[in-house]
């Protein structure tokens, strides 16, 4: 998934640059990396998840970008965690990761401490 941030203090500003974006999204096609707004059955794949949220004086609106194409190789999405990651993480990347709050996996906490632990013994190695 991909995000754009938008912050402004003019509310209506911010909703119409929203929509805009939402509309490009809605028709935006790249074949050459498999992003179809439509596919030939004319199923449309293309929305947008908004989350809005006050910072002090302005409006913050993180508008997610999502294409919910499947294929047969892919059948749980061609943008979704394919099945030679899905020992690491299964679910798709939630919300709070894309606003940049990621939450590391469970699975991945023994791992990092692992990795962190091998980095400060050799630290020294690496000045």
């Amino acid at each position: 998934m991909s995000v754009i941030r938008l912050t402004s203090a003019n509310r209506s500003s911010i909703a119409a640059a929203a929509e805009h974006i939402r509309a490009v999204w809605a028709e935006y096609s790249d074949p050459a990396v498999d992003i179809l707004a439509v596919t030939d059955d004319g199923t449309k794949h293309h929305t947008v998840t908004p989350i809005a949220r006050r910072m002090g004086d302005d409006y913050q609106l993180d508008i997610v970008l999502r294409d919910n194409q499947t294929s047969a190789k892919y059948p749980d999405g061609i943008f979704h965690p394919h099945q030679d990651v899905q020992h690491i993480k299964r679910e798709n990347i939630g919300l709070i990761e894309v606003m940049g709050l990621a939450i590391l996996p469970a699975v991945c906490c023994p791992r990092w401490m692992r990795c962190a632990n091998t980095c400060w013994v050799n630290r020294t190695t690496w000045r």
